[in-house]
């Protein structure tokens, strides 16, 4: 089983630590739970009370998960390093509507800027953590990046790439969030930009980077970039949904129009209203205009990464597989 192989290479690197003094960074990320569903029969066989052949197959790969990162930590304790360790769990995205994916109450899924696609499960552990800390939900904005900012001053290290910096890359949105995590300030991060692909969903693997909305508390603008303003997937799941006896949300319900003009936008209150029903565009043309201009504002300096042939510097996509090539 893959996943069994790269937790085994955590278990071989903590064992084998030359020296317990020596700072330590682990950078795990599983393949679970991702399409093809695939679990250990055993797993399998514990989860047979569930119905639905794409549900079971995902519980049982979160069962797995949850199991494997639950031995890495008895390992950390163990090998009497768990005290002085911060551990971070971050979900990249959230669950696929149409492969055994559910996330109730939010809106949409992968693939999609909707909360359900956005907003994921995240936390921190481990005995660093100061004891007022844990068990403490923290409501300001973070985003995946922002771990990058993060794990550099947990290092004292700058988090400025110099290399990309002299490339004309533009600077990390990355935010330095341990004040916040560790101490209870606030977050320093006042907006989050959502990114998207020319094209939309169809885009995804050839498009250029567009902004595909905002997050500014307590509003969120969703802009649709596929044909006709649409975005994929903007589907609500039932709290068991799927089973055997209804239909995936992806199957249910049609990609909706989050266009340009307050008649047409998307314009959530997330907030107040999580699950993103109440679309308060219509009714605040100002705000909506006024989030427009930011989003328009940021595109102006978004950077295009080579896509299979639409983006910016064909250089960087020359030198990355010259590298590839020369094996580094």
């Amino acid at each position: 089983y893959e996943d069994q192989i790269f937790a085994d290479s955590v278990e071989e690197i903590i064992r084998q630590r030359p020296s317990k003094k020596e700072p330590l960074f682990i950078f795990w990320s599983p393949r679970l739970p991702h399409a093809p569903l695939e679990a250990p029969d055993e797993e399998l066989e514990e989860l047979s009370f569930i119905d639905h052949p794409k549900r079971r197959k995902y519980n049982a790969m979160v069962r797995w998960l949850d199991k494997s990162i639950g031995r890495v930590v008895q390992l950390l304790k163990d090998q009497m390093m768990y005290h002085r360790t911060l551990i971070i769990f971050s979900s990249d995205n959230g669950g696929p509507l149409g492969d055994g994916g559910n996330n109730f109450p939010l809106r949409g899924g992968k693939h999609s800027n909707f909360e359900g696609g956005i907003r994921v499960p995240a936390f921190i552990s481990g005995g660093y953590m100061p004891l007022d800390r844990r068990g403490v939900r923290h409501s300001g904005l973070i985003t995946a990046w922002d771990w990058s900012a993060t794990l550099a001053g947990l290092a004292n290290v700058p988090h400025t790439d110099y290399k990309a910096f002299q490339a004309g890359l533009p600077d990390p949105d990355s935010f330095n969030q341990l004040p916040a995590l560790l101490w209870g300030q606030e977050s320093p991060r006042e907006q989050v930009i959502l990114g998207d692909t020319r094209g939309g969903f169809e885009g995804r693997s050839s498009g250029g980077t567009v902004i595909g909305g905002i997050i500014f508390p307590p509003f969120k603008l969703v802009l649709g970039t596929s044909t006709g303003h649409r975005v994929h997937l903007g589907a609500w799941s039932s709290p068991d949904s799927p089973n055997s006896s209804s239909p995936e949300a992806i199957e249910a319900q049609e990609d909706p129009v989050c266009g340009r003009t307050p008649e047409n936008g998307c314009l959530f209150n997330i907030w107040e209203y999580e699950g993103e029903h109440d679309n308060i565009a219509e009714v605040n043309p100002d705000l909506f205009r006024t989030l427009l201009a930011r989003t328009d504002e940021e595109q102006a300096t978004v950077y295009s990464p080579q896509r299979n042939g639409e983006g910016e510097g064909d250089r960087f996509l020359i030198s990355c597989s010259s590298k590839a090539h020369e094996g580094k």
